[in-house]
C-alpha cells in the first residue's frame, strides 16, 4: 500500500545496506530519498527493534540534519526508510568536481559551524551518528544537512550487515580497528577526517589495502593539513585525529573554541534573518 504514495524514479545507488532510491511523493510531489533494508532472516524481535529505533530518528528535527520521514515494511519484507531529498547533491561530490581548487577558510568554517551543530544537537540527545563521512553530509539550498544518522546502529542488526559492509573504512578511528566499543570520541574523529578532506582535498589516512589503511590509522599518521589554513583550524582538525579517544576534544568543547564560537554567532543571525 505504501508503494501507492510514493512512485520510484530511479535508483541512486547501492548502500552497503541495500539500494538507495530517488522517489517522489504521488500527492505532495516532493522527491524523496528511500533506503530499502532486507529484512527477511531477522527474527520478529529484531525487526520490532529496528523499527522502533528507526521511530525515535524520526523525531529528530534539526535544520542541519537530513530527517527521516517515514518507514515501513513493504510485502517483501524490506524495510523502507524514507528521508527528505538533498538536491545539492553531497559534499564528497563537491570536493571531487573543486579540480584541486581549494576551499576558502570562511567556507570551510561555516560547514564545520553546521555539521558541529549536527552533530550537538545528536549527541545531546545520545545518538551517535555511527557513519559520518563526506558522502552522508549533503547540500540543500546552500545548507549544510547531515545524513544517515543512526541508522549503522540500527541496521547492526539485520544479518546481513558483517557481509555487505562495502566501503572503505576511510573514517573508521583507531578503538574500533582495536574492537572496542563505538563512542561519541569516534564521531569526533570521522568529522576530523571529513574536515581534513575539505581542507587538502584528499583523505586523512589513504591506502592500497585495508591493512596499510589500518597501520595508518593506528599510528595516527596523515600527510600535514595545508598550510593557506590558520594554526587555529589545522590544530582543530590534529586534535579531533588523536589516536587516544580521551585527548580528543568533545563536541561542546569544538563548539566552545572562540574562532568557532564567533561563527557559530554570525550563522545563527544569519538563519533568524531569513537568509
Amino acid at each position: 500500500f505504501e508503494m501507492d504514495v510514493y512512485e520510484i524514479i530511479k535508483t541512486i545507488g547501492s548502500g552497503s545496506f541495500g539500494q538507495v532510491y530517488l522517489a517522489r511523493h504521488k500527492r505532495e510531489g516532493k522527491h524523496y530519498v528511500i533506503k530499502r533494508v532486507k529484512t527477511r532472516d531477522m527474527s520478529q524481535k529484531d525487526l520490532e527493534n529496528t523499527e522502533n529505533e528507526v521511530r525515535l530518528l524520526q523525531k529528530i528535527r534539526h535544520s542541519n540534519i537530513v530527517a527521516y520521514k517515514d518507514s515501513y515494511v513493504d510485502h517483501e519484507q524490506f524495510l523502507n526508510i524514507v528521508m527528505v531529498y538533498c538536491d545539492g547533491g553531497d559534499i564528497y561530490s563537491k570536493i571531487k568536481s573543486s579540480k584541486g581548487k581549494n576551499y576558502s577558510e570562511d567556507q570551510i568554517l561555516s560547514w564545520l559551524v553546521q555539521i558541529a551543530l549536527a552533530l550537538f544537537y545528536l549527541h545531546e540527545r545520545k545518538i551517535l551518528h555511527r557513519d559520518m563521512k563526506t558522502q552522508n553530509i549533503f547540500l540543500k539550498n546552500g545548507t549544510i544537512r547531515l545524513g544517515d544518522f543512526g541508522i549503522a546502529k540500527v541496521l547492526d542488526s539485520t544479518k546481513d550487515f558483517a557481509q555487505t559492509c562495502i566501503g572503505t573504512p576511510y573514517y573508521m578511528s583507531p578503538e574500533l580497528f582495536k574492537n572496542q566499543d563505538y563512542s561519541y570520541k569516534s564521531d569526533i574523529w570521522s568529522l576530523g577526517c571529513v574536515l581534513y578532506e575539505m581542507c587538502n582535498l584528499r583523505h586523512a589516512f589513504d591506502a592500497h589495502t585495508i591493512n596499510g589503511l589500518a597501520v595508518k590509522i593506528l599510528r595516527g599518521s596523515f600527510p600535514p593539513i595545508n598550510q593557506i589554513y590558520s594554526k587555529q583550524l589545522r590544530d582543530l582538525i590534529g586534535k579531533m585525529l588523536q589516536i587516544k579517544p580521551s585527548n580528543r576534544p568533545t563536541i561542546v568543547d569544538i563548539l566552545n573554541k572562540s574562532f568557532v564560537r564567533k561563527r557559530v554567532t554570525s550563522y545563527i543571525n544569519e538563519c533568524l534573518n531569513g537568509q
